[in-house]
């Protein structure tokens, strides 16, 4: 049994025919007046009977999210039984929303894997903040699947945002590359940890950071300056103008400014 299926297996456990009866109810007794549309689709399709008790028991005039927690697997195998009885839209196994994490029935929500995007936890619970925030009637925007962090915990690490210098060219951007070597960084000497290097992308007729791509010691700890910077529309300037401390890793990030700039100093 793979890790997912084990996953499930414990969740469906946890929420068998008589642990479900008992939560609806609970449920049903903290909130005031009519209930027409609270439900869960559990993970498993040997649950769905369940679930689908409780979707009838409880509903909640969109006031709180049906959301659809199950793996990938699960879905393929049960994705038939689950389209047929609740009606939710399915593409190849994968919940189908929209950009705001809407499925096709009203009221109804599907964040994480389960969605078939991104699938990292960070994705996740970003999807799930943006599902809860609409459904309490706050203002919210699409999440930019460019602007999501992407981290690879290996040897040297791995980590981007954004688009590729080719995705650049192709989506017909003014395409500005700037590139610093960790050889030239004198943390990454200290440590004796000096392979890879930070490359940037920005777009020469606005001056906006397109994208981000870093290989080398601790680079999943130095990209969230350049989530940031990207998130504010920080551009290459800016980013070379900040002063950053030394010696650090993090001057990777403001050489390969400067050298996007033409400005290169130590190297």
């Amino acid at each position: 049994m793979n890790s997912t299926h084990s996953v499930a297996a414990h969740w469906g456990g946890e929420f068998d025919e008589s642990g479900l009866q008992q939560w609806a109810e609970s449920l049903r007794r903290q909130l005031p007046g009519e209930h027409p549309s609270l439900g869960l689709v559990f993970m498993t399709p040997r649950y769905f009977p369940q679930a689908k008790q409780v979707l009838e028991i409880l509903q909640v005039h969109a006031q709180i999210p049906l959301l659809v927690g199950c793996s990938s697997e699960s879905l393929i195998a049960g994705g038939e039984e689950i389209e047929e009885e609740a009606g939710i839209a399915l593409n190849r196994g994968w919940v189908v929303v929209d950009d705001l994490m809407r499925t096709n029935l009203p009221g109804i929500f599907a964040i994480g894997d389960v969605t078939g995007r991104l699938p990292l936890a960070h994705v996740a619970s970003a999807q799930g903040i943006l599902a809860v925030e609409q459904i309490a009637g706050m203002e919210v925007s699409p999440l930019d699947m460019d602007a999501i962090p992407r981290c690879t915990y290996c040897q040297p690490q791995v980590a981007s945002i954004g688009l590729s210098e080719a995705q650049a060219r192709q989506r017909g951007f003014d395409v500005r590359v700037g590139r610093f070597p960790f050889l030239a960084n004198g943390k990454a000497l200290a440590l004796g940890d000096h392979d890879g290097f930070v490359k940037l992308v920005a777009d020469g007729a606005s001056g906006r950071l397109l994208g981000a791509h870093l290989v080398g010691p601790e680079v999943t700890e130095l990209l969230p300056e350049l989530v940031l910077a990207r998130a504010a529309a920080l551009s290459p300037e800016q980013i070379a103008r900040a002063v950053h401390a030394h010696p650090t890793l993090s001057e990777a990030l403001m050489e390969a400014a400067h050298a996007l700039l033409g400005r290169a100093i130590h190297i």
